[in-house]
């Protein structure tokens, strides 16, 4: 074969690349986290599966599982009726970690807030290892007086300037 596809593989790329040095690779679906050869979860830099494609010359994509949310699957019990950890919900609104991915990819200068709101359900907003950190596009976060609120910024600028 010259291309070869894999599901959630990305630990042993460079071990199919020295089996093959002229193989060609797509992945056809990815975690949104790494998980190396130990299956433990990583942060989302610097090891992500979405970056293969730019880390490799012989990596020509990677699809994330899943880019749109969608009705079945429902892991999360009820009243969840559908896939709900994709880069896009199902009225087509963006989620925070779709901005993250516009973030790695995009040649347009963009700088993106989410907040990280630790009270959301894991299941309402992650299913297993497909899942990201709970973070919400809002400030209407219950965060008690006085303490503060964690938020992640995707970004990609050469520079960002704080107005306070």
């Amino acid at each position: 074969m010259d291309v070869i596809s894999y599901n959630y593989q990305e630990q042993w790329l460079e071990d199919y690349r020295k089996a093959d040095p002229k193989i060609l690779i797509i992945a056809s679906e990815s975690y949104p986290f790494f998980r190396g050869r130990e299956m433990t979860y990583k942060a989302f830099e610097p090891l992500n599966p979405w970056l293969e494609a730019e880390k490799h010359d012989y990596v020509l994509g990677t699809f994330y599982w899943t880019g749109i949310d969608y009705l079945g699957e429902a892991e999360a019990g009820w009243p969840y009726h559908g896939w709900n950890c994709s880069l896009i919900d199902t009225c087509g609104f963006v989620r925070p970690v779709g901005h993250l991915v516009h973030s790695f990819w995009s040649k347009e200068s963009m700088v993106y807030l989410a907040v990280l709101d630790e009270t959301l359900e894991e299941s309402a907003s992650t299913k297993d290892h497909w899942g990201w950190p709970t973070m919400t596009s809002h400030w209407s976060v219950p965060v008690p007086e006085g303490q503060p609120v964690k938020i992640a910024v995707f970004l990609q600028t050469a520079q960002v300037q704080r107005f306070m």
